[in-house]
């Protein structure tokens, strides 16, 4: 990522010098990289993304990624609360995904409408749908850019993203425009794992409304904090479905 003279956010570090993902997420307030982006051999980062193993908060397992994966995945992961995870392999280059949680409630993906490699794409407008047999569902963007790469495992195999959607069903990489300032609205860290705590009581709530009947159908939907809803179109009917899911995909607008 490069900034003119009038822009750089750290006055006291040379334009030349690679900065700490997580000086830039405004973790820490100083340091530089000298590993070449490997977060995963970096005793610091270890240690601040140590937070982030909880059970509950799933990791990108390195040894199941397969051959679709981008060249690397590296660095630490963030959380966008549209249910999108964002990977930061550098300051030119993140992976995003959808998370475990929302692709349980997806269940069935029929076809994914990504944009074109090279296509600008900007924090917070729609990126991608992900279509069923009678839903769409769109995809908020969570980082300003331009398209790098997608995966071409989704287009021949669209239930790939529900099957391993935080390793080989990722979307596509972003080459970001203003990285710095666009990672403080994503979540990483004990906040993420807070907030997902947060989804998995609000999918509770929502199942403890349904009907008797419908409850008593869906059985145990929350085990151990994982749904598995792959019945609840069925059950509810499809529009209390398309409902419930976008309330996760787009919370802003779900209610609507």
């Amino acid at each position: 990522m490069n900034f003119g003279r009038d822009k750089y956010p750290f006055r006291i570090v040379p334009n030349i010098e690679d900065k700490c993902i997580w000086m830039m997420a405004g973790v820490i307030s100083y340091k530089l990289c000298n590993r070449n982006y490997l977060c995963e051999t970096c005793p610091l980062h270890l240690e601040l993304s140590s937070t982030a193993t909880d059970e509950n908060f799933p990791r990108i397992d390195a040894e199941k990624i397969s051959e679709s994966r981008p060249p690397m995945f590296r660095g630490p992961l963030f959380y966008h609360p549209d249910h999108i995870w964002v990977r930061v392999e550098g300051p030119r280059n993140v992976v995003i995904g959808l998370d475990d949680f929302i692709v349980k409630l997806l269940s069935t993906v029929k076809c994914i409408d990504m944009p074109r490699p090279d296509e600008a794409v900007r924090l917070g407008e729609y990126i991608a749908v992900v279509m069923q047999d009678l839903h769409s569902f769109p995809i908020t963007c969570p980082i300003s850019g331009r398209v790098q790469g997608l995966n071409s495992r989704l287009q021949k195999d669209p239930q790939s993203l529900v099957e391993d959607s935080m390793n080989s069903g990722w979307m596509l990489s972003i080459a970001p425009d203003d990285l710095q300032s666009e990672l403080k609205y994503l979540m990483t860290g004990r906040r993420a794992i807070e907030w997902r705590q947060r989804e998995i009581d609000k999918l509770e709530t929502m199942i403890n409304t349904l009907g008797p009947e419908e409850r008593r159908s869906l059985g145990p939907v929350l085990q151990d904090g994982k749904p598995r809803l792959e019945s609840l179109s069925k059950i509810v009917g499809p529009e209390k479905y398309y409902k419930i899911v976008l309330s996760f995909m787009q919370p802003d607008r779900g209610s609507e």
